[in-house]
């Protein structure tokens, strides 16, 4: 339609931004037909028409991506017209193909099934042959199909209901365990890898061994999907941040091994926007951590890009800023703190939860390394906690166990200052204070509470 294609021509103008006043109907109508009246019918019918060829167009280009949906719409199509042979020609010929990939998950056991039940259920396949064993196949697949999926779902809701506090249950949640200890699932090293994270989250009896989940996390991420491979990197940092939140460097390393072997092995870099900004930034943040400063300065630098436009100025500018803070730990050089703080005051304001749970914190931590230094008061430092803790009680998009668990560790820090500010430094309280940290559950950078508290000790 060679008006949808001048329409189109017209909106391209515009891209990307689209907020121009000058974008009306009106405008664009002027410019299809000249001076002819406007008519808000015709330019509405043509917007629709339009809008339905970019729909078909984005689904086509999807259809190119994805070679399953491809095959499975190719085959059906297939089923449905007069060539028996064609149509099993085709559906045996794509089992033969997956048969040949290395991926044995979720994906594979849904295709696999799909397709022999397509076999299967077709009107000329004889069901009572022993020429083939569709329905065999298609039983199977579809067990191990819906057994690992289950084994997903349990495990990404087990981590919800703790991040959340949420009741939130699965109706297959108390079987599951025993379906999946079947001997013939547990031959498929995708299946045995969930099912090992589903009792490690259920607390069931399970070898807790960080050696033995890097081992497994290794073999297995080959034999995934790539959503399964995000799951899968998910769920073992979750297993692993409460006890590194604790201060167990083991657990901490842990986090930075599995990464590690993500990046380097570039199973989460497909392409642009492969990064979310909080992985982005989880991933620098363990880096540091565990004071891998050269890899995590060449991280940033060279996988920025990968993150969405919208988001990637204002992550690079916190993750500069953290880069620096512990740098400037390394160092011992105050600057480093400055350039933190230049660096985090260029993210905007109101950046969302996802920034400002990050950045704020981070910038207390900043600032109190500045005020050990006599670079900034006691006052100074005191009226900077209140404004973090102003903003998280005004703030109703957080749940209460957020506000709890970073009010706890404001409350805290503010006692750790005060102790640090006193010239002569009260054991006594400072032990207290020791003690009411590791005893608080919720509380948020809990590990750093501990050792500048202990440093009080120390000195």
């Amino acid at each position: 339609n060679k008006d949808c294609r001048k329409l189109f021509q017209q909106l391209c103008k515009y891209y990307p931004g689209m907020d121009d006043p000058g974008l009306t109907k009106q405008r664009l109508f002027s410019k299809l037909y000249g001076k002819t009246e406007y008519n808000d019918l015709k330019m509405r019918k043509l917007m629709t028409r339009l809008t339905q060829l970019l729909e078909q167009y984005m689904v086509l280009k999807e259809l190119e991506k994805s070679n399953d949906s491809f095959a499975h719409l190719l085959v059906r199509s297939l089923g449905d017209r007069s060539d028996y042979d064609l149509f099993k020609e085709a559906a045996e010929g794509r089992i033969g193909v997956l048969e040949a990939l290395p991926e044995r998950g979720k994906g594979y056991f849904r295709e696999r099934y799909r397709l022999f039940e397509m076999l299967f259920y077709h009107p000329e396949t004889a069901k009572l042959s022993k020429n083939h064993d569709y329905f065999q196949h298609y039983i199977s697949d579809f067990e191990y199909y819906f057994t690992l999926g289950s084994l997903q779902r349990a495990c990404d809701n087990l981590v919800r209901k703790r991040l959340l506090q949420t009741d939130s249950n699965l109706l297959y949640l108390a079987t599951i365990d025993e379906v999946a200890s079947d001997s013939v699932l547990i031959g498929f090293p995708v299946v045995y890898f969930f099912h090992h994270l589903f009792r490690l989250f259920n607390n069931l009896p399970v070898e807790d061994d960080l050696l033995l989940l890097q081992e497994l996390c290794t073999r297995c991420l080959y034999q995934m999907s790539r959503d399964e491979q995000s799951l899968a990197v998910n769920l073992l940092v979750n297993y692993a941040a409460p006890k590194s939140n604790e201060g167990s460097k083991a657990h901490t390393r842990f986090i930075f091994e599995i990464y590690k072997i993500t990046i380097e092995n570039e199973l989460l870099l497909h392409g642009k926007n492969a990064l979310s900004a909080g992985v982005f930034m989880n991933i620098v943040a363990i880096g540091l951590l565990v004071k891998e400063l050269a890899w995590t300065q060449h991280f940033m630098a060279k996988y920025g890009d990968l993150m969405h436009e919208s988001e990637r100025e204002m992550t690079l500018q916190y993750c500069e800023g953290l880069w620096c803070y512990h740098n400037g730990l390394a160092t011992g050089k105050v600057e480093d703190f400055y350039n933190a703080i230049q660096a985090l005051n260029l993210v905007p304001i109101r950046a969302g939860a996802k920034f400002e749970l990050r950045l704020r914190p981070l910038l207390v931590r900043v600032k109190f390394e500045l005020f050990a230094r006599d670079r900034e008061t006691l006052d100074e430092f005191i009226s900077h906690i209140r404004n973090f803790e102003r903003h998280l009680q005004g703030n109703a998009d957080y749940t209460e166990n957020v506000k709890k668990s970073n009010l706890n560790f404001a409350h805290k820090v503010k006692t750790l200052a005060r102790l640090k500010n006193e010239p002569v430094i009260d054991l006594t309280a400072t032990r207290k204070l020791l003690k009411s940290i590791e005893e608080t559950a919720n509380c948020i950078l809990k590990s750093w509470l501990l050792e500048k508290a202990k440093e009080l000790i120390v000195d």
